[in-house]
């Protein structure tokens, strides 16, 4: 690695997705450490999950580490490093990663843990915290929630462990609402991708003028619920013949096969994909942001949300939302859309191996909030105005000076 140290600045080793992919972590990583990287005030290196080596234009050194295992073990002969071989060779005064606890469960183990300090940046995407993270939770020096609802549940479970919370943001400049006559033209023409056949795509241009569409931007995990979600659009949809899913997700990832999901609840005529969805081969945010304001409505009934950044994304481009009434995201998407309801004791599910709470919503109850958007537009334009001004000022440049107060404070 071609990297010179500024001496009179601390190192600081960021470790989470590559900043180059297409996802949530990805997006937290590349924002954060580009801010502090402004501040002139650090030495920054990235080890990314999933990136293999190449060019970048990003304006500090990045390292390929290893994805399947989340940087505990590499291939050295491939340039995939460990974790515990990147702090060798990096030397970082501090650690700073972003992701859940079990992906980073090895760090206080490392032969060479007490070489540096260590910042972790949690999601609490359910509750009850699992007491076997008790020592985990205990090691770094500063553990830092995403919202304050991650907070609240760290308080429950131990008010000893010190923490704070900072706030994901949003681009709202890149993500912003399209005039109604630019969105117009745009659905006219709009690139997408077909359902053709069993399990196959095919390209396709256009929306139909009076097409309701209800989009859905997360990636194809388990967590995000897309069995409930097709479930329930299709209970929704089956007397409205212009009303189309648009799925911005890899058709097959690490959940469903998403095609085969759409031929089984019959709606395969009515399911549409972007036409670049993958980690790895995704749309600029310009892009998505077109592609957003396709979409009448955001829907993701959702198991749980350590934050939820594409809902701060499609509220930024004023899309009103359904979605789950449980975990992160209710505390900034409440007053931007309909919250779907969950009893108690019937509509959650205890997670494996996880043993946390998932949020499991009603088909029926799902339809019936989707209905209640789709027959007042009145009400949909209010909601899309509250979501446009709850994230225009939820924005990534301020949370850096936050960020920087939390390293300085760590770093004495």
């Amino acid at each position: 690695m071609n990297f010179i140290k500024d001496p009179a600045k601390p190192t600081v080793l960021f470790m989470s997705d590559s900043p180059l992919l297409h996802t949530g972590q990805a997006v937290v990583l590349r924002e954060v450490a580009m801010g502090l990287s402004s501040l002139a005030k650090y030495n920054i290196v990235v080890a990314g999950w999933g990136y293999k080596g190449g060019p970048h234009n990003l304006p500090f050194p990045l390292l390929p580490s290893s994805h399947k295992d989340h940087g505990k073990a590499g291939n050295a002969e491939a340039g995939v490093l460990s974790l515990e071989a990147i702090v060798d060779q990096v030397q970082p005064d501090l650690l700073w990663t972003v992701g859940d606890i079990w992906m980073f469960h090895y760090v206080p183990a490392m032969r060479n843990r007490q070489k540096f300090k260590w910042v972790a940046y949690t999601p609490v995407d359910g509750e009850p915290i699992p007491r076997e993270w008790h020592a985990w939770l205990k090691n770094p020096q500063r553990l830092v929630m995403e919202v304050e609802y991650g907070s609240a549940m760290m308080k429950k479970y131990d008010p000893s462990i010190e923490h704070s919370w900072i706030y994901h943001g949003c681009n709202p400049k890149v993500y912003y609402p399209l005039t109604p006559e630019t969105r117009r033209a745009i659905k006219k023409q709009i690139a997408h991708l077909r359902i053709n056949g069993v399990n196959s795509l095919k390209p396709a241009n256009g929306l139909p003028d009076n097409a309701f569409v209800v989009g859905t931007l997360a990636r194809n995990q388990p967590r995000k619920n897309y069995e409930r979600n097709l479930k329930a659009f299709s209970v929704f949809a089956k007397d409205k013949p212009e009303a189309l899913l648009w799925l911005h997700a890899a058709p097959v990832d690490h959940g469903y096969n998403l095609v085969q999901l759409a031929h089984y609840f019959g709606i395969q005529d009515k399911v549409v994909f972007t036409t670049q969805n993958t980690v790895d081969r995704g749309l600029s945010e310009g892009e998505l942001n077109l592609v957003v304001n396709m979409w009448d409505v955001h829907f993701l009934p959702t198991q749980g949300e350590g934050f939820g950044i594409p809902i701060l994304e499609t509220m930024a481009a004023g899309v009103p939302q359904v979605v789950s009434d449980y975990t992160s995201h209710v505390e900034f998407a409440k007053k931007a859309g309909l919250m779907i309801p969950l009893d108690p004791v019937d509509d959650f599910v205890t997670g494996n191996p996880h043993m946390i709470d998932r949020a499991v919503p009603k088909p029926s109850v799902c339809a019936a909030q989707l209905n209640r958007l789709y027959a007042d537009p009145a009400l949909r334009a209010g909601f899309a105005a509250a979501a446009r001004a709850t994230a225009e000022p939820m924005t990534w440049e301020a949370t850096i000076p936050q960020w920087d107060k939390v390293l300085q404070q760590v770093l004495g």
